[in-house]
């Protein structure tokens, strides 16, 4: 490359100029700036010390304000008018249990918050596990009622006393079915001596199951007592089962109010009642069984302080009490004398369509004939 003296003389001075002129732009702009940005900074300070001035004049209405800058629709200036608001401002929410001063033992659940009044409310209360429920008054709820302690509340069961074991319709209901098959297993027992059914009595499984003499009865000398491995009882208007006998009591503390017992039908393979097995005609005249009623009374003598425990078992006899109860119960008798090989059958009316049951009302039953003694 060739150096010209003069035209590199030129150049050094044209570019010292452009240097010397970007030098003067720089040193303006960053005085600019400088200034620029103290302004800016005292504006900030300005903003932030309005904004101070503004949130310590307001510092009253905390918690009025939304986010938007809009007062909270629960506020009317600076108080509360919505009630689950007022009840959340007190530590409470829909949902909790809680329980009063007055009764520490029983606890409520917060159901709902009602305006009964111009900006005034009251927060309902349901009991827990019940349905009982009551209304208190807001502004004095926070007074009278606290959260309830999950952990060591306690609670009193809601059907204690009413159901308690050997009170409760549910025990009594069961003590009576008890009796009744003591019954029926004493009533068994006293109409074993008439008839040994074991040589008086074939009962057949074909062609369909039923029962034949083998022998001559007389009149009212058969009985067949209804045993069942189970008795049903019943309440207001439901049926008992198909073909079931009823039973009464006469007498006796535990007959439960309202409720009907039966002997349902109970034959089969394991439990063979000759009762059950006897088949039933619509015709009466074919009928040479029927069924009766035989009263049983059962006295029970309980000695209340035969045992007392004072350091070791005691026996004192000198106190006792007892109960006396009398039941009616069904019996199948032979109302024909029986020929041998003579199919025992039973009347019953043909139900009508509408009828739903043909359970035999202990109202229809005879009594018991007593039995004859056989000539010498």
């Amino acid at each position: 490359m060739l150096h010209h003296p003069e035209l590199v003389s030129c150049m050094e001075q044209a570019f010292g100029q452009v240097a010397a002129a970007v030098g003067a732009q720089t040193d303006a702009g960053q005085a600019a700036a400088s200034s620029n940005a103290g302004q800016a900074a005292a504006a900030v300070g300005a903003q932030t010390d309005d904004v101070g001035s503004r949130a310590a004049a307001s510092a009253s209405d905390r918690g009025t304000i939304g986010s938007s800058g809009l007062q909270l629709q629960e506020f009317r200036g600076k108080k509360l008018v919505d009630g689950e608001s007022i009840l959340r401002k007190d530590g409470y929410d829909l949902g909790n249990s809680v329980t009063s001063k007055a009764s520490p033992d029983k606890a409520w659940v917060i159901w709902d918050v009602l305006e009964y009044h111009d900006g005034e409310f009251e927060v309902v209360l349901r009991e827990e596990g019940a349905d009982e429920m009551k209304r208190e008054k807001l502004d004095t709820f926070a007074k009278e009622f606290k959260l309830k302690d999950a952990k060591n509340f306690e609670v009193k069961h809601p059907k204690w006393p009413a159901n308690q074991a050997g009170m409760g319709k549910l025990h009594l209901t069961m003590v009576t079915k008890c009796r009744i098959q003591t019954a029926l297993h004493l009533v068994g027992m006293a109409v074993a001596e008439r008839i040994d059914l074991t040589t008086a009595l074939a009962l057949l499984s074909k062609p369909q199951r039923s029962v034949k003499s083998l022998m001559e009865v007389k009149k009212g000398q058969l009985a067949l007592t209804p045993h069942s491995m189970k008795i049903v009882s019943v309440t207001g208007k439901e049926s008992p089962p198909e073909g079931s006998v009823e039973v009464l009591f006469k007498t006796g503390a535990l007959e439960v109010p309202g409720t009907r017992f039966y002997v349902p039908p109970s034959c089969s393979d394991e439990f063979l009642c000759p009762a059950w097995a006897v088949r039933v005609t619509h015709d009466q005249k074919q009928a040479n069984m029927t069924w009766v009623s035989t009263t049983i009374s059962d006295i029970a003598v309980v000695d209340t302080k035969s045992i007392q425990y004072n350091g070791r078992l005691t026996q004192k006899t000198n106190s006792s009490e007892s109960a006396e109860y009398q039941i009616l119960i069904p019996v199948l008798v032979n109302s024909k004398p029986l020929a041998p090989s003579t199919e025992l059958l039973v009347f019953r009316p043909a139900p009508p369509k509408k009828q739903k049951s043909t359970a035999v009302k202990a109202s229809s039953l005879l009594p018991l004939p007593a039995a004859k003694k056989a000539k010498q």
